[in-house]
């Protein structure tokens, strides 16, 4: 149901007149925008204006909307990353090509979108473009990054002889162990 308000009268109407008795001049201004669960309809001309009338008799005033759908854009878990278009809900006109990427914050990894919608986007890639076809939801999912393991399969040992210092480091797997070896006669 779309509404239309007439000298500050609001009417409501899904295509039938409305009459207005007594006025030579009126104004008019339609509902913008009307929204109808995750699509909405945005007035794009003759959203308003006034209408005189010359005698009596009736006038047309046609307002032309033009159709747009949301995108719904998350992440998960929550605070793992952003999205581009940002997190929430935008509108998008019907038929608009969107590019969509997300980006990792530090400590976490970007690994797959999940969308649901007509022409949304499920995959690996970090980057797509989507076409708002219908209500689109994206999801960008984010795992942690795996510490990197460093090791060494070489030894290295200093210091002075058993037989004079009594002293070796030995090191091995990047841990250092400091051992006293004793003289014995």
């Amino acid at each position: 149901t779309w509404g239309l308000r007439v000298d500050l009268n609001k009417y409501y109407s899904t295509g039938s007149s409305v009459t207005v008795t007594g006025k030579d001049t009126v104004t008019y201004s339609y509902d913008n925008p009307v929204q109808v669960g995750d699509t909405r309809y945005v007035c794009t001309s003759s959203c308003s204006g006034s209408l005189t009338f010359g005698s009596p008799g009736s006038d047309t005033v046609a307002a032309t909307y033009k159709k747009q759908y949301s995108l719904t854009m998350s992440v998960n878990p929550a605070g793992t990353g952003g999205t581009l278009p940002y997190t929430g809900t935008d509108w998008y006109d019907s038929g608009k090509d969107v590019a969509i990427s997300a980006t990792a914050v530090s400590g976490y990894t970007f690994s797959s979108w999940t969308g649901s919608g007509t022409v949304s986007y499920t995959g690996p890639s970090r980057t797509a473009n989507i076409k708002m076809d219908s209500p689109i939801s994206q999801t960008a999912n984010f795992g942690v990054v795996e510490n990197a393991h460093c090791s060494t399969t070489s030894s290295h040992t200093t210091g002075d002889d058993t037989t004079t210092g009594n002293h070796r480091h030995y090191l091995s797997s990047l841990n250092i162990w400091e051992r006293k070896i004793a003289r014995q006669n």
